[in-house]
């Protein structure tokens, strides 16, 4: 079925159901496994926790994911800006540039959807000087089975090299479970040092893979070296959720406000501020095409919801 004038879809397997929105974001609004919300929206987080004050559930950050450290970069040689009162852009309490660019009305599309399966595009013209100037076009696919929803983002580049600091922001939660009681677990990874306003240092250290209670832990870290297939997760005694990084996405973030019951498990295709140091960042050749996949996974635990 055509989409083409649409902005939301919804898509169900088994037990598991799933509502898309695309406008200045592309976002999985609700994922509901037996009717149960696991997503958190963005009125119930403090709005400097959400993308650029209006999102949360599962939202792409592009072109960029998290804080960019400067306001001038140079990739390949083309120099980038990005500028003081651009309507797009959204920044932290330090001032940097975060979570990447709001879109133009209409320019994301959902094209094509069944029960279970939806396509959602973008055309990134990528002006020269602008806060990305690298034209591409981004092709997210989104497929729901029982027991897992997979997010597929390609990047198709233009004339020019293109280069990838895409990421995805699950704002996930446990309902009827308060935060204090789950449980966070983690790949073996490399920590990265943050510095004060949270950009990477260059400093890092190995951790082993890890369960431990989410507590009070107020956590906005960083991670690099993480394998194919590794996966980030949050259970209770009810359910379990697991982010999979299936491939492409050799880092990510993991957020938890200690005041809200939420944790967000957020893969990225380089670490951040990548576009600026260089550190991690992949580029697609003129022409080429580069594609990354993550899923989340859904069990519920018998006799326990």
């Amino acid at each position: 079925m055509s989409l083409a004038a649409a902005a939301t879809a919804s898509l169900r397997a088994g037990d598991l159901a799933v509502d898309l929105h695309a406008g200045a974001f592309l976002s999985v609004t609700s994922l509901r496994d037996h009717d149960a919300e696991l997503l958190v929206g963005p009125a119930a987080l403090p709005t400097d926790a959400t993308v650029h004050g209006q999102a949360a559930g599962v939202t792409l950050l592009h072109p960029w994911a998290n804080r960019l450290g400067s306001d001038r970069y140079r990739v390949a040689g083309v120099p980038a800006t990005v500028a003081d009162g651009d309507g797009r852009l959204h920044r932290d309490a330090n001032g940097l540039a975060l979570h990447g660019l709001a879109a133009a009305p209409g320019a994301w599309r959902l094209e094509a959807w069944s029960a279970d399966r939806a396509t959602a595009a973008l055309r990134h013209e990528g002006a020269p000087g602008s806060p990305f100037p690298f034209g591409h076009d981004v092709e997210v696919l989104f497929a729901l089975r029982a027991g897992r929803l997979e997010v597929t983002t390609s990047v198709h580049a233009a004339d020019v090299a293109v280069p990838v600091a895409f990421g995805w922001h699950p704002y996930l939660r446990l309902p009827g479970t308060p935060r204090a009681a789950w449980r966070l677990a983690l790949p073996s990874r490399r920590h990265l040092t943050l510095d004060d306003t949270g950009l990477p240092s260059g400093k890092h250290c190995e951790e082993p893979a890890d369960e431990r209670p989410l507590a009070r832990r107020a956590l906005d870290d960083g991670y690099d070296a993480l394998a194919d297939g590794a996966w980030m997760g949050v259970r209770d005694e009810r359910r379990r959720l697991r982010v999979r990084l299936l491939h492409g996405y050799p880092a990510a973030q993991v957020f938890a406000p200690p005041a809200v019951d939420v944790v967000s498990l957020e893969p990225m295709t380089a670490p951040t501020n990548a576009l600026v140091t260089g550190r991690g960042l992949r580029m697609v050749a003129p022409g080429a095409a580069f594609a990354a996949a993550f899923a989340i996974d859904v069990r519920g635990y018998p006799g326990r919801r």
